[in-house]
């Protein structure tokens, strides 16, 4: 299993990095008017989503070894924090604007 949670991390690892490097990969940002990116503030945005992808990429290859020692049930642990942080990244886009 360890495979499986290395490969995830991994892969959540270069979408942090391709949404940083390509901000259009973020949904409804490349269908924005021109004047609505222009207030935007897509360089922290990214910044912050790609934060996120690197915390989830780090709960998921850690948790497994974590959760084997705190209890069997690691994917309770790797569950909850994933939706945590992905409620964070839902709501802090507000803060972006302009």
């Amino acid at each position: 299993m360890l495979t499986l949670e290395l490969g995830l991390g991994v892969f959540l690892y270069v979408i942090g990095i391709l949404v940083k490097v390509f901000p259009n990969l973020i949904a409804g940002y490349s269908t924005m008017p021109d004047e609505e990116k222009a207030r935007f503030n897509i360089k922290g945005y990214s910044t912050l989503m790609m934060i996120c992808f690197f915390i989830m990429g780090m709960i998921v290859i850690g948790s497994e070894a974590i959760g084997k020692m705190i209890s069997p049930d690691a994917w309770i642990v790797r569950i909850t924090s994933i939706l945590l942080i992905t409620i964070i990244m839902a709501s802090s886009g507000s803060i972006y604007k302009s």
